[in-house]
């Protein structure tokens, strides 16, 4: 079985082939690959011999895992990870794709891949299931986001508060394993928030359908900050408790015309604008079609609360973004985007019946 430094040379070799126009026709890469994982990527048998996507899955501490079934969304390639946790699929067709990862004791986690992959190697970490799961009924209609929270090291942090807004709102605290579990009655985005007094906020954001596992890493905050910035950072601020409420408002009183774009559809779009991504997403491409197709503008508020006006999308890159909440013209109940952005100069829009209607707002969160 090759071992971890065979399949990240053979990854390198991919980057050189790609940058050098080669195809790379070699038998042995092809067995070394398969060989990896098991692969049963029928769909790619006559492509290119040079894996063009590779990485490593691992446990929350950080342990590979070996036998997780990678499955490439949309096909019948799969593959399985090794004794080093890696992985590798030969042929990838570019754009943007989706794994599924699945393992017995671990939750199921979808992650979004650009193609080609880039220079970093996907590092993927899964969450294992937990009894709090037995008390939950396997039904059709049920949707389950189910996770664990750890510090840099890897560490479990009970005692976290954890909040969720989306096609519903909660709120619980990580038990003393790290472990909280949500359950929704509808599919849809959601977006999950992660607080501990002297750690960084630690944010998820997903189309949640069926069961999702999800690991949560805080990072610990410079204990020289002032009580107020340290607050504020943990998300325990008045200020970070306002934005949270007032964004909830507006994801739960959504209409059926907005969008909430989450980071597993951005990630799979590395390397574009932010203004190019959302137009080629299932979740973003029907409300960014109201944008000027030519400059992409809209009146951009940043992560709930810093003005910043009439801009073009394209100022911001898809790979820094964690999620977008999109407001065409009348599509914001809450008024609280417009409270932000009064006086920011952004012009009105003009209605089918040619009335003057609100503007087209974005509300922008950056990942931190």
């Amino acid at each position: 079985m090759p071992t971890t430094r065979t399949l990240s040379s053979l990854a390198r070799r991919a980057r050189r082939a790609r940058r050098a126009g080669s195809t790379l026709v070699i038998s042995l890469v092809i067995s070394l690959v398969l060989t990896a994982g098991g692969a049963t990527a029928d769909a790619f048998a006559q492509a290119p011999s040079a894996p063009n996507l590779v990485g490593k899955v691992t446990a929350p501490g950080g342990q590979p895992l070996e036998n997780v079934e990678v499955r490439l969304q949309g096909t019948n390639a799969t593959t399985r990870s090794n004794a080093q946790g890696m992985f590798a699929f030969v042929g990838v067709p570019d754009g943007p794709a989706q794994l599924l990862f699945r393992r017995v004791g671990y939750m199921p986690t979808v992650v979004g891949v650009p193609i080609p992959q880039g220079k970093e190697l996907l590092d993927i970490a899964l969450a294992p299931t937990t009894s709090l799961l037995d008390t939950v009924s396997v039904t059709a209609e049920i949707q389950v986001l189910a996770g664990v929270v750890v510090d840099e090291s890897g560490a479990r942090l009970p005692g976290t508060n954890v909040d969720l807004v989306g096609t519903k709102r909660a709120s619980t605290t990580t038990n003393e394993d790290g472990w909280f579990t949500f359950t929704a009655p509808h599919s849809g985005p959601v977006m999950i928030r992660a607080r501990r007094q002297g750690y960084g906020v630690g944010t998820f954001s997903v189309n949640l359908d069926g069961w999702r596992g999800v690991v949560l890493r805080l990072e610990r905050l410079d204990a020289t900050l002032t009580q107020t910035k340290m607050l504020d950072k943990s998300g325990f601020g008045v200020g970070a408790e306002v934005v949270w409420d007032e964004s909830s408002r507006r994801m739960t009183q959504r209409s059926a015309r907005s969008a909430i774009v989450p980071r597993e559809e951005l990630a799979a779009r590395s390397g574009m604008t932010l203004g190019q991504a959302l137009r080629s997403t299932s979740s973003g491409r029907l409300s960014a079609m109201q944008l000027d197709l030519s400059s992409n503008r809209a009146c951009v508020l940043e992560d709930g609360r810093r003005m910043v006006g009439f801009a073009t999308l394209d100022l911001y890159r898809a790979d820094d973004v964690e999620f977008v909440e999109l407001y065409p013209p009348g599509t914001e109940p809450s008024g609280t985007v417009a409270r932000y952005l009064r006086g920011a100069g952004c012009p009105s829009s003009t209605s089918i019946g040619g009335r003057s209607a609100p503007p087209f707002y974005a509300v922008i969160w950056m990942r931190k």
